[in-house]
């Protein structure tokens, strides 16, 4: 999977995850890299279950959902002005501020389990993960990225 750099947004106002999520998901149907229900499929997917990740200094998600609605694999980034409120990955009762959305579109199911166990190692630190929050262009996103064996 390669990273496509115009798929990111950096430092965007959103007043929920629903809004973070569609961003990101809008991003990757106009690039032609999913089909038209992966916005709502990524979305109900949430709701059952839910991506958020409890990581320091900020909260990460990695929404996603099954690759029938996916045409090439892809990643969509987005990182908010403000943190939202997205459901603990482990424990739905639970909330998590979430400030970056990483929203995953694989077209085979290997890719995504290969993706998520990527990302999970790049958020295991937290200097990387305030340097990810730091990132203001396209440019320094995917120079990260690629440092970390994720492109």
């Amino acid at each position: 999977m390669l990273f496509n750099e115009k798929l990111a947004r950096f430092h965007v106002r959103a007043d929920s995850a629903r809004q973070a999520i569609c961003l990101g998901s809008r991003m990757l149907l106009e690039a032609g890299d999913v089909k038209g229900e992966f916005e709502r499929r990524v979305l109900e997917r949430e709701v059952l279950f839910p991506t958020g990740l409890d990581v320091q200094p900020v909260g990460v998600a990695i929404p996603h959902t099954d690759s029938i609605y996916v045409n090439h694999s892809q990643m969509a980034f987005v990182s908010l002005r403000r943190p939202v409120e997205f459901r603990y990955m482990a424990d739905k009762d639970r909330i998590v501020r979430v400030g970056m959305v990483f929203v995953l579109a694989m077209a085979h199911s290997h890719e995504q389990v290969d993706t998520l166990s990527a990302l999970m190692g790049l958020f295991a630190r937290e200097e990387t993960v305030s340097e990810l929050y730091e990132c203001a262009s396209s440019v320094e996103l995917a120079a990260l990225l690629q440092r970390n064996g994720i492109s």
